[in-house]
């Protein structure tokens, strides 16, 4: 029993380590710097409108700043959604890597699984904000309650669901009855 809180301590500590340092490089050096938030944002924008012309609706993308991240739906107002850097997703995609790295595992499965996953992010990022759109065209009370709560749970409950398939599909931990050796 020793040995394995020993490596339950020695995986918190090295998580939440590098988590904290990703914290601190990203708020002092990537924020400042603007270039991945903004390509992010882009990103996003351009296939959140992509999405939405698929559900036949005609969105403009506008940019703000140098940063083309602004949707509207129904011509130049109010835009319906407004990409921002703590929307892009990115802080959630690093949590899942830090995650994904520091838990047991096979590297080659790990050289596969964190790029499939953080684009799967991405692409649950981009639905989200694509139905965000959608319910601010409609009703923008109703978008700020989604935005807030119900997306921000669905988020979540995605990437414990990406960690929760790693854990038991690839990190090699044997599960022995109902415990985990």
């Amino acid at each position: 029993m020793e040995k394995r809180q020993k490596r339950i301590v020695q995986f918190l500590s090295l998580d939440l380590g590098l988590t904290l340092l990703w914290f601190y490089v990203y708020e002092r050096f990537i924020l400042p710097w603007g270039k991945v938030d903004d390509w992010l944002m882009e990103n996003i924008a351009f296939w959140t409108c992509r999405c939405l012309q698929a559900l036949g609706f005609s969105p403009e993308l506008v940019a703000s700043g140098n940063t083309a991240n602004l949707i509207f739906i129904n011509g130049i107002g109010t835009p319906a959604v407004r990409v921002e850097s703590g929307c892009d997703g990115l802080d959630l995609m690093v949590l899942f890597l830090i995650f994904i790295v520091v838990f047991s595992g096979k590297q080659k499965a790990k050289l596969w699984f964190i790029p499939a996953g953080i684009l799967a992010i991405h692409v649950v990022n981009i639905i989200r904000i694509t139905i965000l759109a959608i319910i601010n065209n409609y009703d923008s009370e109703l978008m700020q309650f989604n935005h807030k709560y119900t997306f921000t749970v669905v988020v979540y409950v995605f990437i414990f669901v990406l960690w929760y398939v790693w854990i038991n599909k690839f990190s090699g931990l044997k599960k022995t009855g109902s415990h985990v050796a």
